[in-house]
């Protein structure tokens, strides 16, 4: 189930493997009024550009360039959550 803590520990799974570390501060939030569901993701400036490049490279994401924050569907927010799911077992198994 995509929520806030789930989407925020998945952007840290992905940064400690798109940069070699961990942001302190990762920003998501969900507008309560939309339905379905959309995420607001906010990475710090240092590693945003390694993540979005991760990102586009394994996924079908528009990232736009200027660095603005992600805004995602709840499909999108689930196949990320699912992205980091992967990441974690390829790390057991190695």
């Amino acid at each position: 189930m995509v929520t806030i803590e789930t989407l925020r520990e998945a952007f840290q799974k992905i940064s400690t493997v798109a940069c070699g570390t961990s942001p302190r501060l990762i920003r998501v939030v969900s507008p309560t009024c939309n339905v379905p569901p959309t995420f607001v993701v906010a990475l710090p400036s240092e590693e945003r550009a390694d993540v979005y490049a991760y990102l586009a490279e394994r996924m079908n994401l528009v990232i736009r360039a200027e660095g603005d924050p992600l805004v995602l569907t709840a499909l999108e927010a689930a196949a990320i959550l699912k992205l980091a799911m992967d990441i974690s077992e390829v790390r057991d198994v190695a």
